[in-house]
């Protein structure tokens, strides 16, 4: 909704990926899937709503849980041309190829893959795209090469000075 507020405050990423954890970690517990992370040392700070961003690694978090059976999810921060980058891989179902234009739109779900899952409204990522975005930032999805998916998102360094790019950028 563009009623929505936002409350601007630097961020410490590790204390806001720690947080969102803790506050999932029961469920992975209970399901038995690993969860872990690996943050980058001295990672610089971001400018940014705290509870919007604690929202997106939540709900990524929450889907790599619901579409992972067996294996693990790890989430990892990591400096990379003047963005925090955090990335989010998980062992489950991965995404089809064509739908992976199409996750981050709108009421769109994966087809097929929620036969036994409880039906969403199909909202959680197209959200966090909006929260990201409003960021300054970025969210995608790349195939996990071992099975799964990665899906990352970026911030701008606070006080840094970003340079546009593209998902290849961040590859290097």
């Amino acid at each position: 909704s563009s009623k929505m507020q936002w409350a601007q405050s630097v961020i410490d990423i590790p204390d806001l990926i720690e947080r969102a954890s803790a506050a999932i970690s029961s469920l992975f517990e209970q399901k038995r899937i690993a969860f872990r992370l690996n943050i980058e040392d001295d990672l610089p700070k971001a400018i940014g709503d705290r509870d919007r961003l604690l929202q997106v690694l939540i709900n990524l978090f929450s889907n790599a849980l619901k579409f992972t059976e067996f294996g693990s999810v790890v989430c990892e921060a990591e400096r990379t041309n003047g963005f925090v980058v955090i990335r989010v891989t998980d062992t489950g179902v991965g995404v089809p190829d064509d739908e992976k234009l199409n996750i981050f739109n709108k009421f769109k779900q994966i087809n097929g893959v929620l036969t036994d899952k409880p039906k969403r409204t199909g909202l959680g990522l197209p959200i966090c795209k909006h929260i990201v975005e409003r960021h300054g930032g970025r969210i995608w999805v790349e195939d996990n090469p071992s099975g799964g998916s990665i899906f990352c998102f970026s911030l701008p360094i606070a006080g840094g000075a970003a340079l546009p790019y593209h998902q290849h950028d961040l590859e290097e």
